[in-house]
């Protein structure tokens, strides 16, 4: 018997998880959500984890997002997006330009935790 798959929420499932920055952040961490052709994803929600606190920020039209955390080497991050049947999991330096790639050749590397 095959699965049957299961249904992917969105492009509005941003509504519900408002942004918010990390509680006392004063660093700005940005970049892009990009799927696997290189195109913007435009109603993604990208979430941070700090021992500070967590903040949370949705993509732009052009797929951009930034979030201010607080001063870190690593940030630990979640991606949230529609074609995607499990949120993924990255860790992104800080102080440079973090653009995240959900597939293909330069594809961002995800953790399985």
């Amino acid at each position: 018997m095959n699965e049957t798959p299961s249904q992917t929420v969105g492009p509005f499932f941003s509504i519900g998880m408002a942004p918010r920055d990390v509680p006392g952040g004063t660093v700005t961490l940005s970049g892009r959500v990009l799927d696997g052709a290189g195109d913007p994803v435009p109603d993604a929600v990208v979430e941070t984890w700090q021992a500070e606190g967590w903040g949370r920020a949705h993509t732009d039209p052009s797929g951009r997002w930034s979030i201010r955390v607080a001063p870190a080497a690593q940030i630990d991050v979640a991606v949230f997006a529609r074609g995607l049947l499990n949120h993924v999991i990255t860790r992104l330096d800080v102080g440079e330009d973090a653009d995240i790639r959900l597939q293909g050749e330069d594809e961002t590397t995800f953790y399985a935790i």
